[in-house]
């Protein structure tokens, strides 16, 4: 049983520890990368066999410290803050934002937040674990502006079996858990979701699928060239390759549609197809934020 004080104790280590990461992750130039990178994992996988409730700037979350997303989270109080802060930047009260691929539920919450009660955030996680993980963190909170879909966007709209990673634990050291991650998944193209639900606007998209990205454009079509929302997408070569495609190929998707491509490290646009290509890493994902030529007009 853990005491009142120890649990105060406790509670302003975390703190420490998050704000001295969060300065750490600010550093134009990071010393020690390497070596601070190895013991801050061992600290991790020291604490793994729990599952804690935490807050992140306000916001609940039921995180498994073996999961190395959850541990991550629980221990920095971020997750790919480059990414959450051109969200808190773009989105504002009253927008539609797209969660495609919402896994625990990191950013639909966070999304919910910026778009308040006036705003939407529909979340689609297919796989049954992250599925029951995702609605257990929405039902932590009171947020009213959410939908959870347990569908898959794709290219088609059919039943079948899918792969999605979702789980990658510490204890085989933060490796994909290929055991549980095939399972029966309802596609569904993003046009017939939008024309199904009767959908007129979508400000933000988040995309990360693990190689389903070009077969969720390839299905949104109609839904992009209409409402032309911004997008957020992970550029990863093996995931799709896995299943066939190619970064070329999505990159020249996309701007047949009229997005242009930019770093969300510092918004500048990449200056052309092969600095883009360049920049994501044959074995790492990276994040590119997606933009019509006309969005800066909202005010980025």
């Amino acid at each position: 049983m853990i005491m009142k004080g120890e649990s105060v104790l406790n509670d302003l280590k975390l703190k420490l520890m998050r704000c001295l990461i969060s300065v750490y992750l600010r550093l134009p130039v990071k010393p020690f990368q390497g070596i601070l990178s190895q013991i801050f994992l061992r600290y991790r996988r020291a604490g793994k066999d729990k599952v804690v409730i935490t807050k992140v700037d306000g916001i609940k979350f039921s995180l498994d410290l073996n999961e190395s997303i959850d541990s991550f989270i629980y221990h920095t109080g971020t997750y790919e803050p480059m990414t959450v802060a051109f969200a808190n930047k773009y989105l504002k009260p009253g927008m539609t934002a797209f969660d495609v691929g919402a896994n625990i539920g990191w950013y639909t919450l966070r999304f919910a937040g910026l778009v308040r009660e006036n705003g939407r955030v529909i979340a689609f996680e297919p796989m049954s674990q992250a599925f029951l993980k995702l609605k257990s963190n929405v039902e932590l909170n009171e947020f009213q502006n959410i939908i959870l879909e347990k569908l898959a966007l794709s290219d088609t709209t059919q039943e079948g079996q899918a792969c999605f990673f979702h789980s990658w634990r510490l204890d085989v050291g933060g490796l994909p858990n290929t055991l549980d991650n095939e399972e029966a998944v309802s596609f569904v193209t993003l046009d017939e979701y939008v024309s199904g639900n009767h959908l007129d606007r979508i400000d933000l998209i988040k995309i990360d699928v693990e190689g389903y990205e070009h077969k969720v454009i390839q299905g949104g079509l109609k839904t992009i060239q209409r409402l032309k929302p911004t997008m957020i997408i992970e550029f990863n070569r093996p995931n799709l390759s896995r299943l066939g495609y190619s970064l070329d190929g999505l990159i020249d998707l996309l701007g047949s549609l009229g997005y242009s491509f930019y770093s969300e490290r510092d918004m500048k646009r990449y200056s052309s197809r092969e600095s883009l290509l360049k920049a994501v890493p044959e074995a790492e994902a990276v994040n590119v934020i997606c933009l019509r030529d006309n969005s800066h007009n909202r005010g980025l």
